[in-house]
């Protein structure tokens, strides 16, 4: 048995395995999924011609600072990137498979 902390419960430490942190801390993380669930949604729908944070933002209404934490996560697990065009100042974002039909 390992006696690192979880590495997706960053309070692990200091919480102590507490059922209140450990359930608020999944909630957050489901929560999490859910709205890097929608933003990539609209990043699929619109693959043909790409989407900005903005516009994302603009369509979902979910606020910009979450969009731009979930754009990270997408970028960093692979599967979403910028095609290289700039729009409303902001970088056009398509599905990775996408990027070289654009």
């Amino acid at each position: 048995m390992s006696t690192q902390p979880s590495l997706f419960d960053i309070c692990e430490r200091k919480h102590g395995h507490n059922q209140e942190s450990v359930a608020a801390n999944q909630q957050i993380a489901s929560h999490k999924r859910n709205l890097q669930a929608k933003v990539y949604e609209l990043i699929l729908r619109y693959a043909h011609v790409g989407i900005t944070l903005k516009e994302i933002v603009r369509l979902s209404g979910i606020p910009i600072n979450s969009v731009s934490g979930r754009i990270s996560e997408l970028k960093a697990d692979g599967v979403v990137q910028p095609n290289g065009q700039i729009r409303e100042g902001c970088a056009v974002l398509v599905p990775t498979f996408a990027k070289e039909t654009l």
